[in-house]
């Protein structure tokens, strides 16, 4: 550890205040850099793996550093969707380091309830990855999120942010057998509600139409 610690502070990784995700993700690559030197039994290419690589990445992600930390995640989520049909789920990753990623996966869960089930999402075209959650009733609550597993099994870039965790972030909701026909979000999207400013001594109240 010292002797990784040595080498990599040598390395004189940095980089502009902001940047800090990068600059620990960096520090990362330097390590696997020199545990892989052939003098510990490397060969130069980290890409397919270093002597102690997993014990590294292991002990990275105790603090949040991954191989896949600044991968990006772009989806656009399903709200509503046709009852007793597979529900089709599409994300475009990019990745830096594309060794590092083992599977794009989608994790489901059925009215809430019991444990999230996994489906690997295969690589479509490019940078294109699709999944299918199956087909469900209708009035069934579908909760969903998106994550990447890297080559040691661990999940990063998690869409939405941190919904895979004990105490999560709210995931994608799907309504089975349902069709979209209006949202009110309170935010950009205020619609027919008047919205008033409440005073302490006031009960709360919303109008609606």
């Amino acid at each position: 550890m010292m002797d990784l610690y040595k080498e990599t502070f040598f390395a004189l990784v940095t980089g502009p205040d902001g940047t800090e995700g990068q600059v620990y993700v960096d520090i990362l690559i330097e390590a696997l850099n020199a545990d892989d030197v052939p003098s510990n039994g490397g060969d130069n290419d980290i890409t397919n793996g270093t002597p102690n690589d997993n014990s590294i990445v292991d002990a990275f992600e105790l603090h949040g550093i991954t191989l896949l930390s600044n991968a990006v995640v772009t989806h656009t989520p399903v709200e509503a969707t046709l009852a007793n049909q597979g529900i089709p789920i599409n994300a475009n990753v990019t990745v830096t380091y594309p060794w590092a990623l083992a599977s794009a996966k989608l994790y489901y869960k059925i009215n809430r309830t019991g444990s999230w089930t996994g489906v690997a999402m295969s690589n479509t075209s490019g940078s294109a990855y699709s999944g299918t959650i199956p087909s469900q009733p209708q009035g069934t609550v579908i909760g969903y999120y998106i994550g990447l597993e890297g080559t040691n099994g661990s999940l990063s870039a998690v869409q939405p942010v941190a919904a895979n965790l004990t105490n999560p972030n709210i995931p994608h909701f799907i309504l089975s057998g349902t069709t979209l026909m209006s949202q009110e979000d309170f935010d950009d999207n205020i619609g027919n509600w008047e919205v008033r400013v409440l005073l302490p001594t006031m009960q709360p109240q919303a109008i609606g139409w």
